[in-house]
């Protein structure tokens, strides 16, 4: 449900940016016109209550200069199952110094 909520203020924002110019009633109708096509558009995507996705983070911590110093990789596997969350941390990578070790 958040995603779609995110993706309602994506759509409206950028549909808003190109109706600023015209003149008020013209905006109302065409901001109107934009959330009436969105919320079809959700409605047509089902409602996904089981459902897995691979996740791929990367953190870069980095010295004065904005060279890195420390890189870690965590590959992880995100399953929902209803209200069920769960994470499976598949792998974690740390560079130092040039050097690569497996941390998981």
């Amino acid at each position: 449900m958040k995603i779609k909520g995110l993706l309602v203020l994506i759509f409206l924002i950028s549909g808003a940016a190109g109706i600023i110019t015209a003149d008020t009633a013209l905006q109302e109708e065409a901001l109107t016109s934009l959330i009436e096509k969105i919320a079809v558009r959700m409605e047509s995507y089902p409602e996904l209550e089981n459902w897995k996705a691979g996740l791929l983070t990367t953190n870069i911590e980095v010295d004065k200069k904005g060279n890195p110093k420390k890189l870690i990789k965590i590959k992880m596997l995100v399953t929902v199952r209803g209200d069920e969350r769960t994470e499976d941390i598949l792998e974690v990578l740390r560079t130092k110094k040039g050097k690569t070790s497996d941390i998981t």
